[in-house]
């Protein structure tokens, strides 16, 4: 067990030597992003207007309207987009999360209910995560912007020490009225907790906790996407177990395929904004050399056949 907490540990610090990337969504803006454990996540609330399809998110400003909807929309914090956007980003209805066009950017996005829980795990190990209640003692405070620029005081146990840099964006309630500016934060996850609610994640600034807990559809909260660790439709279990990987991982750029004793493969390499950058194809115990890709984190795809091998985060570090 120590040797796994020192091997862990090393990635951890491996990963914040990789200079700050970045990630562009459909309307061009571009957000932040931090490494915080195994996963990468962006460190600010989308702003986006429209699916990935091009498609627009539909604004919904009239409070009655937005309690009465049954399809994915969007509004602002008081409706202002002009003041409160650029910081807080855009508040969306779980219809707009659970939309098969997708928010977020290619190669990410909105979290599930499991794979917040990983974040939660990661900054406090001792957590219930199947609880539906506040949980941990500094978990809130280490997602949390330090200060009080914009959260209120006392904003209780603010380090920001994980990166993510959670502000209180406030939200939209069921009934279409807007409140929390400055007091709170939730974001959605993609996970229905029943037929009218879903699961997210809550922060507050007179407590250093994180609460997990469902509500309605119909409210207006933040989102935040997370980089894909495994291609959109794999089974996760099969992948877990698959004993098949790159290896060494973080590298300096030169990897090896373990596990494997088929026959060619094809190798794909994303970045983090979702562009292909290295394609070649491989041969079982022959070296893969990527020395050309920057550091930084990718998501590599090796394929025999039509088949996918491995869908695995790499970590290009020298």
């Amino acid at each position: 067990m120590k040797k796994a907490i020192f091997i862990l540990a090393g990635l951890v610090l491996l990963t914040h030597k990789i200079q700050a990337q970045s990630v562009t969504d459909y309307d061009g803006n571009v957000y932040n992003t931090v490494s915080i454990g195994t996963q990468v996540w962006m460190k600010e609330n989308l702003k986006v207007t429209h699916y990935t399809n091009g498609d627009n998110v539909t604004n919904i400003s009239d409070g009655d309207a937005w309690a009465n909807l049954t399809t994915g929309a969007r509004c602002y914090l008081y409706n202002d987009s002009v003041t409160y956007a650029p910081v807080y980003g855009a508040l969306y209805n779980w219809f707009a999360v659970n939309d098969n066009r997708k928010l977020c950017p290619a190669g990410w996005h909105v979290p599930s209910d499991a794979e917040l829980n990983i974040l939660v795990i990661y900054l406090d190990h001792t957590v219930d995560t199947t609880a539906m209640d506040w949980s941990g003692t500094d978990i809130g405070g280490k997602l949390k912007e330090a200060g009080t620029l914009h959260w209120n005081f006392p904003n209780i146990g603010a380090t920001n020490t994980s990166g993510f840099s959670a502000l209180p964006a406030g939200g939209r309630g069921f009934n279409g009225l807007f409140g929390g500016l400055g007091e709170t934060e939730d974001w959605w996850s993609s996970t229905a907790y029943d037929d009218t609610t879903a699961l997210k994640r809550y922060l507050h600034y007179y407590t250093a906790q994180i609460e997990r807990s469902n509500w309605y559809k119909t409210c207006g909260f933040s989102v935040r996407c997370v980089f894909d660790s495994l291609a959109t439709g794999i089974d996760e279990g099969s992948i877990i177990d698959e004993p098949m990987r790159v290896y060494p991982n973080p590298t300096s750029g030169i990897i090896q395929l373990s596990g494997y004793s088929g026959a060619s493969f094809n190798i794909s390499v994303f970045d983090i904004a979702g562009r292909n950058v290295f394609s070649q194809k491989g041969e079982p115990g022959r070296n893969i050399n990527m020395s050309e890709l920057e550091n930084g984190i990718y998501l590599i795809k090796i394929q025999s056949g039509d088949n996918d091998i491995v869908n695995q985060e790499l970590i290009i570090n020298r």
